[in-house]
């Protein structure tokens, strides 16, 4: 007979995908503060997609989540708990650190009830990390066409771009500080080539 111990398998966990290279990161930070690396594995994310002219339903999502969604094109909106990024005319991705996703999707659908809209727990499928200090940008730009100087992409704008050769969503917090949302399967190979790329400015005296 299978399993005549009965022996229970343990739970299911969320583990960051960076978790087996988080101490060669911390490492090759610098320790004067003028690049690091933060992963944040807890954090939830949800799609949400709706129409961005249903004035009721945005102050319904604006009740729950704390925020309004953005309507700019590549800007967010940054709550207590929520930040709200755009994707698209009539599509966001809703990141929280404080609210797992399954909570942000049952609080929204019970607010909104039945509806033209839909909203879908995606964090099992990205990872968070956030990169600062003052050459965080020097290292950023090694691996991504965007313009980051503070006039082209300024605080409260997002992207989605490339970094080396994965697709990433960037967020501009100022001050040199950039938050990447990467997919889980790319997640390792990103911060490594990040790593490799601060080691030449890693002692230059360089500014973006």
């Amino acid at each position: 007979m299978l399993n005549e111990q009965k022996v229970v398998s343990p739970a299911p966990r969320h583990e960051s995908p960076l978790t087996g290279i988080g101490q060669l990161l911390a490492e090759h930070g610098s320790p004067n503060g003028e690049f690091a690396v933060d992963a944040r594995p807890q954090v939830g994310l949800c799609i949400f997609r709706a129409s961005p002219e249903d004035a009721a339903l945005h102050a319904a999502v604006a009740s729950v989540m704390g925020i309004r969604l953005p309507l700019p094109p590549n800007t967010f909106t940054q709550g207590a708990d929520v930040r709200a990024i755009w994707l698209g005319p009539d599509e966001w991705m809703l990141a929280s650190a404080v609210w797992p996703a399954r909570d942000m999707e049952a609080r929204l659908r019970h607010a909104l009830g039945p509806g033209h809209y839909s909203v879908v727990d995606v964090t099992s499928g990205y990872t968070s990390v956030t990169l600062s200090g003052r050459k965080a940008p020097l290292v950023l730009a090694r691996g991504c066409p965007l313009d980051l100087s503070a006039r082209a992409f300024a605080m409260g704008e997002c992207a989605q771009s490339v970094c080396f050769k994965a697709p990433v969503i960037v967020c501009a917090g100022g001050s040199g500080i950039y938050e990447l949302i990467i997919r889980r399967s790319f997640a390792e190979y990103v911060m490594l080539m990040l790593r490799d790329a601060y080691k030449p400015i890693q002692q230059a005296d360089l500014r973006y």
